[in-house]
């Protein structure tokens, strides 16, 4: 178990070499950084999209599957840990706080897919699967579509799908 610092630097000794898919891959590993919580991949999220940004990492194969692993893991931890938010109590039940769920900032991680269809794909399946917890929320409706760039006709179908499940809901 190292830390991350070493890891990056050790990746990044290479002698201006961009580092081979394998050494990028065991960089950002949980296993290499973190040995309570390995379902924790925050930290290898941020670095990994700050160190691709600035062109350290490489475009090899391996990389872009470990992007899409890493973008695809850190969308479902955010929307886990804003699970206990929002959501329904029950088929007549009050919604709870949905302004503790992390959606929004799901779709901002999915909006890091570099291909077009896997993107449009993981955001659509996030709005879907959690409109109960943005669709009543302006800030967060607004948040997806001004700031994230999310198009309309998707916020507008995943909250059509939603009413008409839960018609019951409707004041």
């Amino acid at each position: 178990l190292k830390d991350v610092c070493f890891n990056i630097l050790a990746l990044a000794s290479s002698g201006g070499s961009v580092p081979d898919d394998v050494r990028v891959e065991k960089t950002f590993h949980p296993l290499t950084y973190c040995k309570d919580d390995l379902t924790n991949v925050a930290l290898a999220w941020h670095l990994f999209v700050e160190m691709s940004a600035i062109g350290a990492l490489g475009k090899g194969t391996k990389v872009a599957a470990l992007a899409d692993e890493m973008h695809v893991a850190f969308a479902s931890q955010l929307l886990a840990a804003g699970a206990g938010g929002g959501g329904m109590q029950g088929r007549r039940g009050a919604r709870r706080g949905a302004g503790d769920s992390m959606v929004e900032w799901a779709a901002y991680v999915a909006m890091h897919v570099e291909d077009g269809a896997r993107r449009e794909r993981l955001v659509r399946c996030t709005l879907h699967g959690r409109c109960a917890d943005w669709c009543d929320d302006e800030g967060k409706t607004s948040f997806l579509r001004d700031v994230l760039g999310v198009p309309t006709p998707w916020l507008e179908e995943a909250r059509r799908e939603w009413f008409d499940y839960n018609w019951w809901e409707a004041d």
